[in-house]
């Protein structure tokens, strides 16, 4: 039940996250998915720095919390600023589709760190096997909802002459 209670914890503050700070979930969505790229080209090396430097971990993996660090990194970065929400029903909603990307991003990592229980085997082969088609759709409201978010002032046909 540890392993529930863990990745359940972790859902609920990536989505307490994404709700205190009002961000749209498209530009946090994007954000996950450029830490996810970031994650898989210099987790390696910036393993390698780390233990050349001493940091040595075996539980979690080094490898692993460098993966998570590098996949949320942009995603701290954009708490801080970028377009937000003004009702709570669709912080809400956008909270909740940002704590379901980055558990499924962070899915493989996390599945890696813990004991996955025998009750919860089912559970796993269905993100496993279900998880990228729910990734990608995600990945597409995320471009849906930065999109609907908006650029700033648009100018009438008047300005522009």
């Amino acid at each position: 039940m540890l392993t529930i209670a863990i990745l359940g914890a972790a859902f609920a503050l990536l989505f307490l996250l994404a709700f205190a700070t009002k961000r749209r979930f498209g530009v946090l969505g994007l954000g996950l998915t450029a830490g996810a790229l970031l994650s898989e080209y210099w987790t390696n090396g910036a393993s390698s720095i780390l233990h050349e430097q001493g940091v040595n971990l075996t539980v979690p993996p080094l490898e692993s919390v460098v993966a998570i660090a590098l996949t949320l990194l942009p995603v701290l970065i954009l708490f801080s600023n970028g377009p937000s929400y003004h009702q709570k029903s669709q912080r809400l909603i956008g909270s909740l589709l940002f704590a379901a990307m980055a558990f499924l991003i962070l899915f493989p990592v996390l599945n890696s760190i813990f004991i996955i229980e025998p009750n919860m085997e089912a559970t796993v082969s269905a993100i496993a096997t279900y998880g990228t088609n729910a990734l990608a759709l995600l990945i597409v409201l995320a471009i849906g909802d930065t999109a609907l978010a908006g650029g700033g002032k648009h100018r009438s046909k008047k300005e522009h002459a």
